[in-house]
Order: structure tokens, then sequence, then C-alpha cells
């Protein structure tokens, strides 16, 4: 027996069934989001992991595993911005930003994968072994590049909505987030890596004991129609986006943030900056023109209306089966589970407009949430595809050597071949995803009307609705949350 399937046969003989803490089920918090009860959604989050507070500063969301800790801290952050819990959302948003930090790559502000395939060899694979037992879903969650700058970016829209100084320390932060971004775009590229599958099916006749082989490649797992089916849905978003100039990963909605917190705190050069940036990242020249206008005409009153449309996609799974046959040792099934983007555009408001004095102005898209996530899990195949099927493959090979050794050690062989068996059967997809986050972000800027309010008008495939804000005195910024145009809700605060 080779001494690689030794050590993989030691390794799933101890952790036979994965111990793992639980963490509170955020479902019936997220559903009630979803269903645009906002209100309902704070509470209900608030009782299945409450914050905990010392000193004033969040330490802790009780009942959450520390691997969860930032996926549920992002749900829960913008449910509460959503219902209006402006300073809750903001602690929460500072404490997911803080236990985010340590966690970032200083070369690169994405996901180191479990394993490196550029050095992929059996030393490297029998290191990794111990990642490789635990399921995806028992990984801790590291924030994507787009979800870091949202996050600043919400907190710093939550402060202008709150009425607190501190909005323009946020969109610093956001704007340092965007240029490593920037930076890490640069030097990694946009396009999609392909799996290793020669390498793979190397390293797996490696692991076989010597004259032992299998006719089984990985490529014929990849090269299944569920995952074209998956590829495809997230290209045809993508490409529709492209299209639109609303794919930037640094998000505009960001930015249009960034420069609303500056001309509230900050000082000319960042304003000018933000309409830099803004113009550079998205397709909307009426609402640059009218961000430059007002930054040189500070006395000009105006109103910023900022549009978070649609549910953003949320993530379900598919299931491989294929069985494994080595001629002189035996067969057994190869299960692997993946996750894919679920995309929920029914409903989203595509047509959003505002009444001016001077008439009826349309919205601009800025971003296409879908398809920002869309590439950006294009990009982490390796993390979200290719390591469960590495996974399954090490696991059913391990249960027909287990299964082989039988006859020389037979409680030894039937317990391992178990174990693996269990295992892989346990086995989760990684369906944590920021579902609370919108599909797509427009943004409008217009004079202030002089009847003192502001008419959003919300159009969806199917239903209309017209939304009335009584503006403050003065400039103001206007954010609204509409899943769809009877599921909205506007929020205001002067600027």
């Amino acid at each position: 027996m080779s001494k690689s399937i030794v050590g993989l046969l030691k390794l799933v003989a101890v952790p036979c069934v994965v111990l793992a803490g639980c963490t509170a089920n955020i479902k019936v918090a997220t559903d009630q989001h979803q269903l645009g009860n906002f209100s309902e959604a704070a509470t209900q989050i608030e009782t299945v992991a409450p914050t905990v507070e010392v000193d004033g500063k969040v330490k802790d969301l009780k009942g959450v595993e520390p691997r969860d800790e930032l996926y549920v801290g992002l749900e829960k952050a913008k449910m509460l911005g959503d219902s209006g819990e402006y300073a809750h959302s903001i602690k929460i948003f500072d404490y997911v930003d803080d236990e985010a930090e340590f966690m970032r790559e200083n070369n690169s502000a994405f996901l180191e994968n479990p394993f490196n395939v550029a050095k992929w060899d059996t030393k490297e694979l029998a290191e990794d072994l111990g990642k490789l037992v635990v399921g995806a879903d028992q990984t801790t969650y590291v924030l994507q590049p787009f979800e870091l700058i949202l996050g600043e970016a919400y907190a710093s829209l939550n402060s202008l909505l709150h009425g607190q100084a501190g909005s323009a320390a946020y969109a610093r932060r956001a704007v340092r987030v965007q240029q490593l971004e920037r930076e890490d775009r640069a030097r990694a590229g946009y396009d999609t890596v392909q799996p290793p599958i020669a390498k793979m099916d190397r390293l797996i006749g490696k692991g076989l004991p010597v004259g032992s082989s299998t006719q089984f490649s990985v490529g014929g797992v990849f090269s299944l129609g569920d995952f074209t089916g998956a590829r495809a849905s997230m290209k045809a978003v993508i490409d529709q986006a492209r299209s639109k100039r609303a794919l930037d990963p640094r998000v505009a909605f960001a930015t249009v943030v960034e420069w609303a917190a500056f001309m509230a705190e900050g000082g000319p050069a960042e304003v000018n900056e933000a309409v830099n940036q803004i113009k550079a990242s998205a397709e909307a020249p009426k609402l640059v023109a009218r961000l430059g206008e007002f930054s040189k005409d500070r006395k000009k009153e105006f109103v910023l209306v900022l549009i978070d449309a649609g549910s953003g996609p949320s993530r379900g799974f598919f299931e491989v089966r294929i069985p494994i046959v080595v001629p002189s040792l035996g067969s057994a099934n190869f299960r692997g589970v993946y996750p894919v983007l679920k995309f929920r555009s029914d409903g989203c408001p595509t047509k959003i407009s505002v009444g001016t004095d001077a008439g009826v102005v349309d919205a601009e898209l800025l971003d296409s949430i879908d398809a920002i996530s869309a590439e950006d899990f294009q990009r982490r195949e390796s993390e979200l595809w290719w390591t469960p099927t590495a996974r399954a493959v090490i696991r059913t090979v391990a249960q027909i050597v287990a299964q082989a050794t039988e006859d020389k050690d037979s409680s030894l062989g039937k317990w391992i071949a178990l174990g693996v068996a269990i295992m892989g059967e346990a086995e989760q997809p990684d369906l944590r995803v920021w579902s609370t986050l919108p599909s797509l972000q427009y943004a409008v800027a217009v004079p202030r009307p002089s009847a003192g309010t502001l008419k959003v008008n919300l159009g969806s495939a199917t239903e209309t609705k017209e939304l009335e804000v009584l503006l403050p005195a003065g400039s103001s910024i206007v954010y609204v949350r509409a899943l769809t145009p009877s599921r909205s809700r506007a929020a205001v605060a002067p600027l």
C-alpha cells in the first residue's frame, strides 16, 4: 500500500464524523426580509443571533460559530439598516470590518484556496488533507472584495441617514478597499482559471497502490450538465451587465455614497475624485453631470436618491454521483455536492424615476450585484467546485482501498470504509451568501423640488408604485430599498 494512502487512512479513521458547532438558523429572519417585512426581520435576527456589547462596542454575536460570524454579521447589519435601526447596524458593520481585517491577505484581496494547485503534488496534497476532510460548510466564511466595499458603503450610508458624524471615515475605508481591488485585479486579471484536470488525475493515480489504476477522470465530473447550466446562467448575467457597464467590482454605488459623505464631511479633492471614479466605473452620464454641478456650487440645493432594487443571488446546490472503479481493488460511489448561484430577478424594479419641477427624471443603473457576484463566483471556482471534487475523490479512493484491506485487517478496513462513507454522505455544500443584498443598484440626483416632496416611481414587469418622500430643508439624501415596487421602503436625511 502506498504511503500516501496509509496516511489518508489514518486521517479518515479518526474524524469519522466531523464534530462541529451549530450556528443559529437565521433563515426565519432572511425569509421575513425577503417578504419586505424589514422590522420583523430585524427583530428575528436579534432573537436568533443577539448582539453582545462591551463598553458600547460589539464583541460577539451570541449563538454564532466563529466560522459564520462574518456571514451572519453582514446579513444582520443589512437587515438592521433596512429596518431603520442605523446605530445598531453601524456597530455590526464595524464588528465585521474588525473581524475581517486580520483575515485579509496583504498581497491579495481574494480568498486563499485550501490548496495551491500551482505547487500541487502528493506531499502538498497530504499536508492539505485536514482541510479536504472538513466539509465546505464547516470552513470559515471570508469576505470577498465587493462585500468589504459594500459593508463600508452601507456603514457610511447609515451614518448619513442616522445624522451622525463619521460617514466620511467609512467612505475613506471603502476607497482604500477599492484601491486594493484595483491593484489586485491588475495583478490577477479577470479570466476564470480552468481546473487542472490532468494534474488532479495524476495525483489520484499516485495515491493508489502500485499496480492499480482507474479509468476515472475528474474531467468527467466537470463536463456534466449541471456545471454547464450553472456556467451558462452566470455568463448570461455577466454579459448583460457588461453591456450596460454595471459590472465594476469596485461597486459604483459605493462611490456615490462616498461622494455624499465627502460632500457632508470631506474636502473638495475627495468630492471631485469620487465624481471621477463614478464616471470611470458606471454608465451614468446624467448622474455624473449633476454631481459635478452640485460639487462646484454648494449653494444649490439637491436631492440624491439611491435605490437598492430586487434581491441579490442566493445559493442552491446540485449533487453528482459517479461510480469509481479500481479493477484490482474494487469500486465505490463518488459523491460531490456543489454550490450554484440562484438569481432572483422576479419582481425586481427596473423602471425607476423621480418627479421634479422640470419633469420626470429616470434613475441610472450603477451596478448589477448579480453579475458582480457571478464574476466573483467564477474566479473562485477552484475553491467552490474543485475542492469538493478533490475531497470526494480522495474519500472514495480511500473507501475502495479500505475495503480491499479487509482480508488483512477486517475490523480496521470495515471501520475506515464506514467512516469514509458516512463522511461522504454527510457532505454539505456551502450555501452561505450575503442574501440581503439587492440585485441592481440605481441612483439619480436632481435639484430639490420647490414643493418639498419627492415622488419616486418604481416599476417592474408586473406592477408599479409611487413613494412620496417629505424632504427636509436644504439638500438631502434619499435611500429606497425596493425588493419589488410593493415591498419597498424609503428613508431620508439632510445632507
